[in-house]
């Protein structure tokens, strides 16, 4: 396996004000696999990502990633971690906005101290490979929401990870932009052989991948083939 979660705990706040979230949660996927969470609002698809980006920490279970227990690492550790394996497109683009298209995707590279010409040089063949060649000295307010999101892609892309987490992001896309970003998630997942996890609820979308993966009462149960998917609603009230 290339992930392995197993008895994932995590909750928010104490007492009577405590929300308990994920409760006890397994997960596997393989090397190149493309899954979709989905679940109504607020069940905890982005706390599930956040935790397999090590944005965050579970209060108990275990987490492998290609058999290392990524848990043990410390805060360092797990900043290197997501640098080196993990792309992370959101909702919102997170684009700087002062900076141009091409700027914006070479800035994970410079902050890991990458020299400016080559991460220039990464981030407009990265653009180029996602057809942003064109608007590569664009800044974010110069591109339609589409574009923008194109270029998170190629953000995402630019450390080379080797997984692939996107929490609804074509949830401020019209339904032509979602599926060409979705077109664009299965074609670099295919030439990168990435591991990808997306949360979604874009019925069209979730059913082009591998499998999908309902988040329910703090656990995942698989979809069974060719079962109906119903995603659940969107715009939560408050967003685990």
């Amino acid at each position: 396996m290339f992930i392995r979660c197993a008895g994932l705990v995590k909750g928010y706040g104490e007492g009577v004000r405590r929300v308990d979230v994920l409760k006890g949660l397994n997960l596997m996927a393989g090397r190149g696999e493309m899954l979709a969470v989905v679940g109504s609002s607020g069940v905890g698809k982005s706390t599930l990502l956040n935790l397999l980006a090590l944005l965050d920490r579970p209060e108990s279970g275990s987490y492998e990633f290609c058999g290392k227990d990524v848990l043990e690492l410390d805060d360092d550790g797990a900043d290197g971690f997501r640098r080196s394996r993990i792309g992370f497109v959101f909702q919102n683009h997170r684009l700087l906005p002062e900076f141009t298209a091409c700027e914006n995707v070479a800035m994970p590279l410079r902050i890991r101290g990458e020299q400016a010409a080559v991460a220039r040089g990464r981030a407009e063949s990265v653009l180029e490979e996602l057809g942003m060649a064109e608007r590569s000295t664009h800044r974010p307010f110069e591109l339609s929401g589409g574009e923008q999101q194109r270029v998170a892609v190629a953000r995402a892309l630019i450390n080379e990870p080797t997984m692939l987490l996107a929490d609804e992001p074509t949830g401020n896309l019209d339904a032509r932009n979602s599926q060409r970003l979705m077109d664009l998630l299965c074609a670099a997942r295919e030439r990168r052989g990435l591991t990808v996890v997306l949360a979604s609820h874009n019925e069209r979308l979730v059913q082009r991948c591998d499998r999908v993966l309902r988040l329910e009462d703090g656990v995942l149960r698989e979809q069974e083939a060719g079962q109906d998917v119903t995603v659940g609603s969107a715009s939560p009230a408050v967003k685990y």
